[in-house]
């Protein structure tokens, strides 16, 4: 058996957080989600994202777009 010591637990957030994290507005990243462009779940009418699985998702995605200087 796990404790929650042993196992994270995703923190939830609404677009408008991740769209402070990118400089985005929360209806881009509303648009990316439903598009299936970044990790989302929908709950009823409203978006939510698994904040540090986002930021892995982008920063992987991304990691080669731009050279290293």
């Amino acid at each position: 058996m796990m404790t929650t010591q042993t196992r994270k637990q995703p923190i939830y957030v609404n677009a408008q957080r991740i769209a402070d994290l990118l400089s985005l507005t929360p209806s881009c990243i509303t648009r990316l989600a439903r598009n299936g462009k970044i990790p989302a779940i929908k709950i009823k009418n409203s978006w939510r994202f698994d904040e540090a699985k986002v930021l892995r998702y982008i920063e992987k995605r991304y990691s080669n777009a731009y050279p290293q200087i």
